[in-house]
C-alpha cells in the first residue's frame, strides 16, 4: 500500500467510530498523556487545535494551563511557526483555529510536542496529511514528541512507507480499548 491508500483506509476507520467510542478513547488517551513522565516534567508544551477527525487534546491544556506554558502551531505558507496559546484566536489555514500574535518562539524553546496524525505505527512512525508541516517543524528538534491517536489509527503498514524526511515520534499514545 502507498501513503494515499493508507490515509483512505484510516480515515474510513475513524469515520466509523461512534461518538461513544470516540469519547471513551479520548478520555483514556488524555489520562495516559497527563501521566506520561515526559509530559509531567515538561514546562513548555506545543499542542494543537484538533480537526474533527483528531483526538481533542484541549482538555489537557485546560487542566494544566496553570502549571505549564502551552503553545500552538500557526501555518505560515509552507511552514509551521509557534505562538504562545491565547484564548484570542482566528481561523487560519485549513480552517484550523490559531492563536493571534507575532511573539513566535523557536521549536528549541519547546520541551514536548503533542502531535496529531492520520495514523501511526505503535513504535513511532507517523503518517500525516501529506503536506509535511510537522516533519519540517520537528526535523532535528530536541523536544520529546508524543503522537496521539485513536486505536484504529494504528497501522503497521505506515512503517513500510516511511521516508528519510519522516520524523519518528518518541512515543505514540492511543487507547487500548
Amino acid at each position: 500500500m502507498n501513503k494515499k491508500e493508507i490515509r483512505t483506509i484510516i480515515k474510513a476507520r475513524v469515520k466509523a467510530l461512534s461518538a461513544r467510542e470516540r469519547a471513551v478513547e479520548a478520555v483514556q488517551l488524555l489520562s495516559a498523556v497527563s501521566t506520561e513522565p515526559h509530559f509531567v516534567s515538561a514546562k513548555n508544551v506545543l499542542i494543537y487545535n484538533p480537526l474533527p477527525d483528531e483526538i481533542d487534546v484541549l482538555p489537557i491544556l485546560e487542566r494544566f494551563k496553570a502549571v505549564k506554558r502551552f503553545f500552538m502551531p500557526v501555518v505560515c505558507a509552507d511552514i509551521l511557526k509557534i505562538l504562545p496559546y491565547t484564548e484570542q484566536q482566528c481561523v487560519g489555514a485549513y480552517n484550523i483555529s490559531e492563536p493571534v500574535g507575532l511573539d513566535y518562539v523557536s521549536i528549541n524553546d519547546i520541551d514536548l510536542v503533542i502531535v496529531p496524525g492520520v495514523g501511526f505505527t505503535a513504535d513511532g512512525y507517523r503518517l500525516g496529511r501529506g503536506k509535511g508541516y510537522y516533519d519540517r517543524l520537528l526535523s532535528g528538534a530536541a523536544c520529546y514528541k508524543i503522537g496521539v491517536c485513536f486505536s484504529c489509527q494504528i497501522e503497521p503498514a505506515i512503517g513500510e512507507t516511511a521516508e528519510p524526511h519522516d520524523v519518528k515520534m518518541d512515543c505514540v499514545l492511543f487507547s487500548k480499548c
